[in-house]
């Protein structure tokens, strides 16, 4: 009986001298063991030891009879790696052998692939004559065990995702700002060893980018220090390496530090609930600079597939992906799967040592938050003032007690002032600096009303320096009437230093009320989002102490 061997299908059969020949022959009828084009995995290319899984589908020819099968398999050295005897019966859809590539000795070395694959077949103790058959050709080998065909799974290593908002624009890495309507394609891209090993006494490593999809864009750009820029991405061939599949999640701030840290925070920072703060937050040195405080992160699932589920809320959303292998025998498992920018750190928050819950390559030491390379995406709101479109970028977006701004800037997080400097700017008042509630009201800002100052008394607003009703105008086309996206500033004590910025958010009459709704940045326990809106009687109260000026940009 001569032994089947699977050689590579697509080029014919290897001679001893090299070079490829199709062999066509007329065989005979009888007995036979049919083997169709195998898929074959050669998985994890780059390790000296690695799981392979080498598939293929058979057909015993006649059918409906008892056939006792025996498979080996082969290194190139010669060495037999696996062997399996089993008694099978086809009943016309064929048979399927399946080899992951660990037997009981442990973990093939993928070094000496490929793999010779030698299948005998008995009935009745007979043997069966061994054919290949590709459904074009028959072919015949010479003799013994020749080389398996093995395709090399490429091993994903990285990935990326990049974004446009229209059709026109390339791809790119970089954070973007979209209108409240648009509707962004979100793709993720894979870097993946397609040739070659990583250790360099093995030879060069060779990679290529991927995308999921069946057409790959033209103009993909990775941006950033060390990164390629503009890339050639190929459409990954589920059906020839196995379908990838990406879990893809939005990587959002947490409004609180997580409870193993707060102890930390009251001692060294004076917070009562773990809040986000760089200057003291109570005590008689409130307001004391400290540092950059550490701000914490978590993941939320957001889907598998081609792109993230949609999110077409205002605000900010940082997106990313774990990548993972469909094939059972292939899959990596949570603690192994690479990723995109924004893993989760593995290190444990204490209290001695922050930890922001992102990965070092994630996480801004400058920012002291996530780092700009987590792709993200600030929407605006649908608002058609200006001011209030663009400071709805903020949403989802922590408060932070003496903010910086370059948090601001970079969406990390904002206190009162840098909240309403950060819309403006955003908006295209380059000119107007970040400082605190005080500088801004006296010097970036310009006058509503003349300067007058108001405060609450029931249900009237009362002139603070005649100390009479009056009313304050809102909307319409007179250029001292209070307009949506006016600074509304507060001076908590009265003494002419201004304590807090909020910005003029909703109104419902022809003057200011009350009921006046502002918006401003606000600790509030009960939300991961820094961006409150309340009412002008939520802040006032009875207090007359408490004095507020409008102002614009």
């Amino acid at each position: 009986m001569a032994d089947v061997e699977l050689n590579d299908l697509s080029t014919g059969i290897r001679l001893r001298t090299g070079r490829f020949h199709d062999l066509r022959i007329r065989m005979p009828e009888g007995d036979r063991v049919v083997i169709h084009q195998p898929k074959v995995r050669h998985f994890m290319p780059h390790r000296v030891s690695g799981p392979n899984t080498i598939k293929i589908h058979y057909q015993i020819v006649p059918q409906n009879s008892e056939v006792e099968v025996t498979i080996e398999v082969h290194d190139k050295d010669g060495a037999q790696v696996h062997a399996s005897k089993q008694k099978v019966r086809d009943t016309g859809a064929g048979l399927d052998f399946e080899w992951n590539g660990k037997d009981k000795v442990g973990y093939v070395d993928t070094r000496k692939s490929p793999f010779g694959i030698t299948i005998k077949g008995t009935r009745a103790g007979k043997p069966l004559k061994g054919v290949i058959h590709d459904g074009a050709q028959i072919r015949q080998s010479e003799g013994g065990a020749g080389p398996v065909s093995v395709v090399a799974v490429p091993l994903v290593d990285r990935g990326w995702v990049v974004s446009r908002s229209t059709d026109t624009e390339p791809l790119t890495t970089s954070g973007k700002i979209v209108a409240h309507d648009a509707r962004p394609e979100i793709v993720g891209v894979v870097r993946a060893i397609v040739k070659g090993v990583r250790a360099p006494e093995r030879g060069k490593t060779y990679r290529d980018y991927f995308v999921l999809q069946k057409v790959a864009p033209s103009d993909i750009r990775i941006e950033g220090d060390r990164e390629p820029g503009r890339i050639q991405a190929k459409p990954w061939n589920a059906e020839l390496f196995t379908e990838l599949e990406l879990h893809w999640q939005k990587v959002l701030p947490l409004g609180l530090h997580s409870p193993i840290y707060r102890p930390h925070q009251r001692e060294t920072r004076m917070t009562s609930h773990g809040e986000f703060t760089n200057v003291m937050s109570n005590g008689p040195t409130e307001g004391k600079w400290v540092g950059l405080d550490v701000i914490e992160y978590a993941h939320h699932a957001a889907g598998t597939g081609l792109a993230p589920t949609a999110d077409n809320d205002p605000g900010t959303v940082r997106w990313r992906f774990d990548i993972d292998y469909k094939l059972a025998q292939l899959a990596l498992g949570e603690a192994e799967r690479p990723g995109s920018y924004g893993k989760r750190s593995t290190t444990q928050t204490s209290a001695t040592k922050a930890v922001s819950g992102l990965d070092k390559d994630s996480f801004s030491t400058r920012l002291s938050g996530a780092s700009e390379r987590i792709h993200r995406i600030s929407r605006r709101g649908a608002s058609a003032v200006k001011m209030l479109s663009f400071i709805e970028l903020y949403r989802r977006v922590p408060w932070i007690y003496g903010s910086i701004g370059r948090q601001t800037d970079a969406f990390i997080g904002y206190d009162c002032a840098d909240l309403a400097t950060g819309a403006g700017r955003k908006a295209g008042l380059t000119e107007v600096e970040y400082t605190n509630a005080n500088n801004l009201c006296k010097t970036y800002s310009k006058l509503r009303m003349e300067g007058k100052n108001f405060y609450l008394d029931g249900n009237k607003l009362i002139n603070a320096k005649t100390k009479k009703a009056e009313d304050v105008p809102f909307g319409g086309s007179d250029t001292k009437a209070a307009q949506l996206g006016d600074i509304v500033f507060f001076d908590w004590q009265n003494n002419n230093k201004w304590d807090h910025t909020t910005v003029l958010w909703e109104n419902a009459g022809t003057t200011i009320s009350r009921d006046t709704k502002l918006v401003w940045a606000h600790h509030d326990r009960s939300s991961t989002d820094g961006f409150y809106v309340g009412t002008l009687g939520e802040l006032i109260g009875s207090d007359k102490n408490r004095v507020f000026t409008l102002r614009y940009f």
